[in-house]
């Protein structure tokens, strides 16, 4: 009888084991998770996007060279901060991230200031830039009609 009993408790501390090694795989996609749906979060994007806004705002007609060197630096710090956002939203929701039509936007967007940094720029033609864009509509559209 404690030869059933001890079997019984090593088989469930077997399957313990193998649920917490099941789960420990996950555990960044759901720390990323609770991350991007927390409302401090979007808070912070928010205040993010407003920044950016003002910051465009400031540019204007014959500026001086060290203003346009200075947005040009905090323009891709945005940049960045937009990449970063977009990029643990895939992470965390997976297929669902393209089933939000702000999140197709938002990668869009995303997609297209990285294109428009100026080391890709100098490097890409105008010729190349509109056959990414092209593509990237093709395969937005093809996505839309999983955004319902």
């Amino acid at each position: 009888m404690t030869e059933r009993i001890t079997a019984v408790h090593a088989s469930k501390r077997v399957i313990k084991n193998a649920v917490w090694c099941y789960c420990w795989q996950f555990i960044p996609q759901r720390l990323l998770f609770e991350l991007v749906t927390n409302q401090k979060f979007d808070i912070f994007i928010m205040i993010v996007i407003l920044l950016n806004m003002m910051t465009m705002a400031i540019e204007h007609y014959d500026q001086p060279q060290q203003l346009e060197d200075v947005l040009f630096i905090i323009n891709q710090i945005f940049i960045t901060i937009f990449t970063f956002e977009c990029a643990m939203k895939i992470i965390a929701l997976r297929q669902y991230y393209f089933r939000e039509p702000w999140n197709i936007f938002d990668f869009v967007v995303v997609i297209s200031s990285i294109l428009g940094m100026k080391p890709l720029y100098s490097l890409l033609t105008v010729h190349n830039v509109y056959s990414v864009v092209f593509r990237l509509r093709s395969h937005v559209s093809l996505i839309s009609p999983f955004c319902h």
